[in-house]
């Protein structure tokens, strides 16, 4: 979907690149990416982009998460049968779109939280425990965990 693995951050860079493909043509644009440093410490010169939408950026904003998820459907899926662009629509609006549930197979969306308890749990004291969820139940597992005294290790797709 996009060269350096994540939708535009706005409408004045998706502008900036406009300009500089209709002043210096298609090979300067996909130069520009490919050699700028956002690129080369995401991707290195020997490996693909690949979406890095899922993963936090410092100085990041929440907005560029939710348009990726609208424009990223999944593994061997087609996005080509929507009408318009959810992309440009919120770029040029400034609105973030609506994200919508997708079918996943088998528990393809699934996640693992790890975290640490304070407290003995079951019969069985672990001090690290971990929760496999789905995306839709990630803020409530998370509330339970806090509230039980618990601290979040880590969060990641299984």
């Amino acid at each position: 979907k996009h060269l350096l693995g994540r939708t535009p951050h706005d409408q004045a860079e998706l502008m900036a690149h406009v300009r500089l493909m209709n002043d210096q043509g298609y090979d300067a644009e996909i130069a520009s990416y490919t050699y700028s440093e956002e690129y080369l410490s995401a991707f290195g010169v020997d490996q693909v982009p690949y979406n890095r939408s899922n993963q936090t950026n410092t100085g990041g904003r929440t907005v560029n998460f939710t348009r990726a998820k609208a424009v990223d459907t999944g593994f061997a899926s087609f996005d080509g049968a929507t009408q318009g662009s959810k992309l440009l629509e919120s770029l040029s609006t400034g609105i973030a779109p609506d994200i919508l549930n997708r079918k996943s197979v088998g528990n393809a969306g699934a996640l693992r939280i790890t975290w640490t308890s304070g407290r003995q749990i079951g019969a069985n004291r672990r001090s690290v425990q971990r929760s496999v969820i789905t995306q839709t139940s990630m803020s409530a597992t998370i509330q339970s965990i806090l509230k039980q005294g618990g601290r979040i290790v880590s969060i990641s797709k299984t």
